[in-house]
């Protein structure tokens, strides 16, 4: 059904709409210069020429004047314009940054990568790259998950299996639609070549068709092979840009796989919560939290712990390319004793089987390489089924409570003294290491750190303390 539609809808967009190049002349944009400081302008001008052909004072007097007027109508008006693009995007951040560095001037840098190191000396031909990068982004997860011991414990030791039960029901046409209209037109294509501005402009026409098309998939619990195929760009971090772990990866899916995705994310999230199976402790990617709020929790806790006279210590933990290394068979199992009826597994198992991936670097693409471990990246349903994959953490603690941000982790233990919190942090340190090796998860001990908190008069009386090395 897919591979049908898909033919007739790109042979239509051909027709009407074909791809066609375009030589874009780069001019001055100059946005808050108005057809009346223009006006300001040309008069400005108007009057040095007579003042430098006539040499009169009075002609300088008066370009004098003009030129001031236009430097202030040209200051008003750019603090106007500027004023009101910050009121725009006042409550997008990424907007509000690009604001900024078009007021700074400040521009992209270069994504072109010339050459990387590689154990075979050094590559610099496109197409080698996009290989190299294609087997080092797919090979991430699989090198670290078989590096990981299993550990004593079984990952079921921490999930209380709930009594309720959740099955996916096909969609309506009018909440497609509703979907389709909700699309960014900005968004890049994925491998189909199909921009999500065009599906987004064709909705009232292709409603129908891709509905049947979503339930189809629904009811035999199948995904459809392309719409887990994915291009990936390799974006530079920091570090010498000659070496590969110093890229991370962008990976882009076709605009009508994330619609089906978005179909399936509404439903199981509504089931997640209101069947309130998401840990309370869990703040990322979730409607109404933030790092602001898990940040506010854990200070308010802080803080009163330090008016009762406690010590704290703080974890905080970084989890070794967590999203990557997610193990396909323990998620399943997760979501088998979350409630998820055998159809629903069957259908998300066909969601992560079988995924690929091309990298593109410099215009190149690579061939496609098998995904077999972690959550698909640039995907709408991944990030929540990360977050029901680590939901269980905070049961493997004794001590500790915790704040949970997607896979970033804050451990807190309160005590009198500070033997007292050694011993229960370390305490569950220990458990974490088993629920992490049980989930087939691993610790960046590099980036974990602690920090000690209390009131000054504690601290104080801890430092002055003979024989104690903190």
């Amino acid at each position: 059904m897919w591979d049908t539609w898909k033919t007739l809808f790109v042979k239509v967009l051909d027709r009407h709409a074909p791809i066609r190049e375009k030589r874009l002349k780069s001019k001055p944009n100059i946005p808050w210069l108005t057809s009346t400081i223009k006006k300001q302008i040309h008069e400005r001008d108007r009057l040095k020429s007579l003042a430098i052909r006539h040499k009169s004072e009075n002609y300088w007097n008066a370009y004098k004047t003009s030129r001031n007027r236009v430097t202030d109508a040209l200051r008003e008006t750019k603090a106007a314009y500027y004023k009101g693009e910050f009121k725009k995007v006042k409550h997008d951040p990424k907007q509000a940054w690009k604001t900024v560095n078009k007021i700074l001037n400040r521009k992209h840098e270069s994504r072109e990568i010339n050459c990387l190191e590689t154990q075979r000396g050094q590559i610099s031909h496109p197409t080698e790259l996009a290989e190299c990068f294609n087997n080092y982004f797919t090979n991430i997860g699989p090198d670290i998950a078989k590096n990981i011991d299993n550990g004593d414990r079984n990952f079921k030791d921490y999930i209380t299996t709930t009594t309720s039960s959740f099955n996916f029901q096909t969609v309506s046409e009018s909440n497609v639609y509703r979907l389709l209209l909700s699309l960014n037109p900005r968004k890049s294509t994925g491998i189909d070549k199909i921009p999500a501005k065009i599906i987004r402009i064709a909705a009232p026409v292709i409603t129908n068709s891709l509905t049947k098309i979503f339930n189809m998939a629904i009811i035999s619990s199948t995904v459809p092979f392309e719409w887990k195929i994915a291009r990936v760009t390799p974006i530079f971090k920091n570090g010498p840009r000659n070496l590969l772990n110093n890229y991370r990866p962008i990976s882009i899916l076709p605009a009508v796989s994330k619609l089906f995705e978005k179909v399936l994310y509404e439903q199981l999230h509504e089931y997640l919560v209101t069947q309130e199976l998401l840990s309370p402790r869990q703040f990322g990617f979730r409607k109404f939290h933030s790092t602001a709020s898990a940040l506010l929790d854990s200070t308010n806790e802080w803080f009163i712990n330090m008016d009762r006279g406690l010590f704290n210590i703080a974890v905080f933990l970084d989890l070794q390319k967590a999203f990557d290394t997610v193990n396909h068979d323990i998620l399943l199992t997760k979501l088998d004793l979350y409630g998820l009826q055998k159809p629903s597994l069957n259908l998300l198992g066909s969601y992560l089987a079988n995924r690929t991936q091309m990298c593109s670097v410099n215009g190149a693409l690579s061939g496609t390489k098998l995904v077999t471990c972690g959550i698909p990246q640039g995907s709408i349903l991944g990030p929540l089924l990360f977050l029901i994959y680590i939901n269980d953490l905070p049961h493997s603690l004794g001590y500790s409570s915790t704040r949970m941000f997607a896979d970033d982790t804050t451990l807190t233990v309160s005590g009198k003294s500070i033997q007292d919190v050694e011993v229960a942090i370390n305490h569950d340190l220990t458990n974490v290491k088993q629920w992490l090796s049980a989930n087939r998860l691993s610790l960046n001990l590099v980036k974990t750190e602690y920090l000690l908190i209390g009131s000054r008069y504690n601290i104080n009386n801890l430092l002055a303390a003979p024989n104690v090395n903190w």
